[in-house]
């Protein structure tokens, strides 16, 4: 038996971040059988001391590289031979020549060629859009975009890759306002590009902002956000704009004029509104935001 485990926020498969293919391809992804999904219960449930001295921290994110490896190892034998080297060179920049042999000797112990037949340059893609063809039938599109105004008008953030993006919060809850019925509730999710995930320690050097890309869902996805906006109906399209062009500066002047601080007087009410509103929209999975990770 056989999972794909779909890395990055890009295409969600974590229970609190949704269920389906949401936002566009990933950069990576695994393939798990059930002997690797056992190893990595019994490394991060069952045998995972939440009370563990830093040595069982460092250990435990050790043998999860491994596993994640051997999960990248099994998508990668399932796409030519000739591009393998190639998406291990794209997933493991500006490491040591000593890592990227261990790299390359884990990503490829599998020689043979697979018996899938692509045509373009980037197979990869071609198995990611037959997965999304084969779920079809059974993938919730609950995290779809409709065609309505407000939908059409925040959709230009969705899939909205740039430096501009990485100043933007991983995850913002936006509820837009309307005179003509109830508000709209919206989620922003920012995927932060690296140049490797195979380091514990200084995450900022290895960070591409460049590359940092947004989606868009209706509804609330994930349980920590760390920004809130309410935005006018009128004006959405401004907020978007400014999404679009934002810098530090911009960032704080967006905050300024469109979020909703934890300090403010309407913070609880604009809370129990989204409370209410994630209860009637998605009943099954609702409970109490945490908002510990609100920014200041």
């Amino acid at each position: 038996m056989r999972a794909m485990r779909l890395a990055h926020r890009t295409w969600l498969a974590e229970v609190d971040m949704g269920k389906g293919l949401v936002g566009d391809p990933p950069k990576t992804a695994w393939v798990m059988d059930y002997s690797q999904f056992e190893r990595i219960h019994y490394l991060l449930v069952a045998g995972f001391d939440v009370f563990g001295n830093v040595g069982h921290q460092i250990m435990t994110r050790l043998y999860m590289d491994f596993l994640r490896m051997e999960g990248e190892s099994n998508l990668l034998a399932l796409l030519p031979r000739s591009r393998r080297r190639q998406l291990a060179d794209a997933w493991y920049q500006r490491v040591s020549p000593e890592v990227k042999e261990k790299v390359y000797d884990e990503l490829a112990r599998f020689k043979g060629e697979p018996k899938l037949r692509y045509r373009t340059q980037t197979p990869e893609r071609e198995l990611f859009a037959a997965l999304k063809s084969r779920l079809a039938q059974v993938d919730s599109d609950r995290y779809q975009l409709g065609t309505d105004a407000i939908s059409g008008e925040i959709e230009r953030l969705d899939g909205y890759r740039g430096s501009s993006a990485s100043y933007m919060p991983e995850i913002a809850f936006v509820q837009v306002d309307s005179d003509a019925g109830p508000a709209r509730y919206l989620t922003i999710t920012r995927e932060s590009a690296h140049t490797n995930v195979a380091q514990l320690f200084n995450e900022e050097d290895r960070r591409v902002p460049a590359e940092d890309t947004l989606s868009v869902v209706p509804g609330f996805l994930g349980a920590y956000p760390n920004q809130l906006f309410r935005v006018p109906r009128a004006q959405l399209s401004e907020f978007v704009a400014q999404i679009t062009r934002l810098d530090a500066p911009a960032y704080e002047a967006l905050r300024e004029r469109f979020g909703v601080s934890r300090k403010a007087n309407n913070f609880w009410p604009f809370s129990d509104a989204a409370h209410e509103a994630y209860h009637t929209l998605q009943p099954l999975e609702a409970g109490v935001f945490d908002y510990s990770r609100l920014q200041p």
